[in-house]
């Protein structure tokens, strides 16, 4: 996580894709957050809102910690103190009015205001993620405010909160669920089973588990089980087919797939780059 100070009232931080970010140490901030890849929650009362990659978040900052049940998380925050529409704006920043109050006020009535990115603000995010390296102290303080115009555009009734939204029970359960497939990831579940085991209909297990971490059931385990086989290919010597039936592959051909859907190349490609890398040769045309 990086922290640049754009103003004595505005922050930007960024956040992965190796860490999360904890902003629960900015209280009292308006708090606009950008999900570029991976999910994130946030528990207001006995409800659990969810962010999912391409939706930004507004909300009053430090009233709840966010978490990241996939452990996967790259966005980009900017908080903006409460007092920011009581200091004195730089000369060549006059006219321009920045009240966190009044935007909280009108969009987040409800605790959090969840809305897909459009192309605008999409682009000003990418912009600012992209040049993260290299672009200018003065460029990103001008795109920041560009960002604050863009929310401040906002209509409440384009809130998508409600859809994004689901129980903390039925969220907590999600979470047990979770951890009792990957403890195995050799077992089978099917819905039918695991909605007995654990009282939920099959129906709100599927779109809460997809809900929180944005896939459903059987793809997250394919998902989670190809991430392991690429670790395994690195770190020991099995053959393919060898680690394919670790995962409960008997068809060579049917885990590469599956492997090269989650992972974008094959188990032999990516073995054979990654080793390339870490020698310094290059990757092997036989």
């Amino acid at each position: 996580m990086a922290v640049v100070d754009l103003f004595p009232f505005m922050k930007i931080v960024y956040a992965g894709p190796e860490s999360v970010p904890d902003i629960s140490c900015f209280e009292d901030c308006l708090e606009v957050s950008w999900c570029r890849k991976g999910n994130c929650g946030y528990r207001y009362g006995d409800k659990y809102y969810c962010l999912s990659a391409g939706d930004i978040l507004v909300r009053r900052s430090g009233e709840c910690k966010p978490e990241y049940p996939g452990g996967i998380y790259e966005g980009i925050t900017l908080l903006v103190s409460s007092g920011a529409s009581d200091t004195k704006m730089p000369e060549f920043l006059e006219g321009i009015r920045i009240d966190p109050e009044e935007t909280t006020a009108r969009l987040c009535s409800s605790g959090s205001y969840i809305t897909p990115a459009d192309d605008k603000l999409k682009g000003i995010f990418s912009e600012i993620s992209d040049n993260r390296e290299s672009m200018p102290i003065g460029w990103l303080r001008i795109k920041a405010l560009e960002l604050l115009d863009g929310i401040n555009s906002l209509s409440p009734e384009d809130s998508c909160s409600s859809s994004r939204c689901c129980s903390v029970r039925h969220a907590d359960i999600i979470k047990e669920i979770k951890e009792t497939i990957c403890s195995d990831l050799n077992r089978h579940y099917t819905i039918e089973q695991l909605s007995e085991t654990y009282r939920i209909s099959p129906t709100k297990l599927k779109q809460t588990f997809r809900m929180i971490y944005g896939y459903p059931v059987y793809s997250y385990i394919r998902a989670v089980k190809m991430r392991s086989a690429a670790k395994m290919l690195l770190s020991t010597d099995r053959t393919v087919l060898d680690i394919a039936c670790e995962y409960g592959y008997d068809n060579g051909s049917k885990f590469a797939k599956a492997f090269r859907d989650v992972i974008g190349t094959s188990p032999r490609e990516y073995r054979q780059s990654v080793v390339s890398k870490r020698s310094g040769l290059p990757p092997s045309t036989e």
